[in-house]
Order: C-alpha cells, then structure tokens, then sequence
C-alpha cells in the first residue's frame, strides 16, 4: 500500500452495537459498506466474503479489480469509548475517514520462494488511481486527499 486517502464524510454513522463490535470501538462498518458499493458499480467484482468485518486499526473487505484480489481498509477517525461519546459522534454532520486498497494477491510457497509471480509496482499504483477515482466520484465524500502511507 503506497496512499491512504482522508476525506471527509457523512451519512455513515455506525450504530453503537456495531462500533461495540469492533476491538477499538472505531466505527466504519457503514463506511465500508459504502465504500464497497461503489466500488461494485464502478465494475469492481465481488467476492465470496461479502462481509465488513472489524480489524483493530477500523475496518476491511476484500474485492476484487482486474482479477487482482484486494484488501479494502477503512476507519473514521473517532474512538468511541462511552456511550456518550457516541451521542456527539451521531450529531457531528461531516467525519475525518480514511481509506486505503491493497493488492493482496495470495502468491504460492514456491512462487514465494523462487522469487516468481511477484505483483509489479505498477499494478498497485493503477488499483490505487482506480480507487481514487471512485472515490473521488461519492457524494457522501469531500475534500479528498491522498498522502503517503507510513
């Protein structure tokens, strides 16, 4: 992963049992599930995991562009630790997130090991540019910005 790209955002607000689902109490599950939804009409594939699932850093699902298999990261920046926390977390009308897409082609134990089948730069830099433009292209999403990712 080259970029994580931080926007801002509305509308996406998780409910409190859902950011309870999460090891950190971040929300970003309805984030995501945004987020994978314009991928999937922009021609994105889907695959056979549909689902949001929580990570300790936000939130993530896999999808496919091209035939590469991708990881999709997402996360708003807030930590809800208390319920209160919460109320002002859904009164708030536009949200720091962020995002990030990461070829994650599985490559075999000897293709590893002979150094064959390694993913080109190239193709990590077009899934990013193809990420960027649906991003750039949701309504729900502003002031988009691209930074290099640590």
């Amino acid at each position: 992963m080259d970029k994580t790209f931080w926007f801002e955002t509305r509308d996406t607000n998780d409910s409190w049992e859902t950011i309870l689902e999460n090891p950190n109490r971040i929300s970003g599950q309805a984030l995501g599930g945004m987020i994978r939804d314009a991928l999937l009409a922009a021609g994105w594939q889907q695959t056979d995991d549909e689902a949001v699932d929580p990570e300790d850093w936000g939130w993530y699902f896999f999808i496919r562009w091209d035939g590469h298999l991708c990881m999709v990261g997402v996360h708003q920046i807030n930590q809800v630790e208390e319920e209160a926390d919460f109320q002002t977390y859904c009164t708030t009308d536009w949200q720091e997130g962020g995002a990030f897409v990461e070829r994650y082609d599985e490559r075999k134990f000897w293709d590893k090991l002979l150094g064959k089948n390694k993913p080109s730069p190239e193709s990590q830099k077009e899934i990013e540019k193809q990420f960027q433009k649906v991003l750039s292209s949701m309504q729900n999403l502003r002031n988009l910005r691209a930074e290099p990712s640590l």
